[in-house]
């Protein structure tokens, strides 16, 4: 085995001198960038899924005042489920809306110049933005609600007679946090494809297109209401 070659003293210290350099730059780059770095080893990770739908009623008003009145209605909403898949916790979240689109003729999707972009609601919630949500949990959003065709017109903000749509169809309404006085909100039946988009304060959006395939058909059994009613899924 040949011999390690000797190392005199002067070349011990310089190596010291270098490795004792390195390290306190090492040191202040870190320093500088923690913050930088905490980010990328520690950060929240948004996904969003097709919720649980459930039947329960609606409240709301006979007037254009506050969307949320003294009258109840029969509904279904339809809901999103945003989780955080990270190891950090998400701060400030919200969805929001940017587009929606109409299936064409010839099976294309065309945007729809008159909706509304805007964020939707958190469920039980008026605010646009959630406090936060924790590693691995998760936060239900309302996308969209569906009123039973024969008590329609008790809502103002569920009704609209000039989409010329029948008391024996249903309506596709947007849950957005603001309902423009022009219902731009509320659809016929149709096909629609919906961009959301889901950011936090301390992550990038995250983006999927939500696809609603509306018969305009109302069941009172919420297993046929979610099968041949309103389907939906995310493409």
């Amino acid at each position: 085995m040949p011999a390690l070659p000797h190392i005199d003293n002067d070349t011990q210290k310089l190596i010291a001198d270098w490795l004792v350099a390195i390290g306190t730059i090492l040191l202040a780059i870190i320093a500088v960038f923690q913050d930088k770095i905490r980010l990328w080893i520690q950060r929240p990770k948004l996904s969003l899924l097709l919720g649980a739908h459930v039947k329960s009623p609606l409240r709301c008003s006979p007037t254009y005042s506050d969307d949320e009145g003294s009258i109840m209605v029969s509904a279904y909403f339809f809901r999103l489920i945003i989780s955080n898949g990270g190891n950090f916790r998400a701060e400030e979240v919200e969805v929001f809306a940017s587009e929606l689109q109409q299936e064409q003729a010839d099976g294309t999707f065309r945007k729809i110049s008159s909706f509304p972009a805007t964020n939707l609601r958190w469920a039980y919630s008026r605010e646009a933005f959630f406090k936060a949500i924790s590693p691995g949990m998760q936060r239900h959003c309302d996308v969209c609600v569906i009123v039973k065709p024969s008590e329609r017109s008790r809502s103002f903000y569920w009704d609209n007679p000039d989409l010329k749509v029948g008391q024996d169809a249903t309506l596709l309404g947007f849950q957005l946090l603001g309902k423009p006085f022009s219902k731009s909100y509320l659809f016929a039946p149709w096909k629609y494809r919906l961009l959301v988009h889901v950011a936090a304060a301390n992550i990038k959006p995250v983006a999927a297109t939500i696809e609603f395939n509306h018969s305009g058909k109302w069941f009172e059994q919420e297993s046929e209401m979610f099968s041949q009613g309103l389907g939906l899924r995310i493409i």
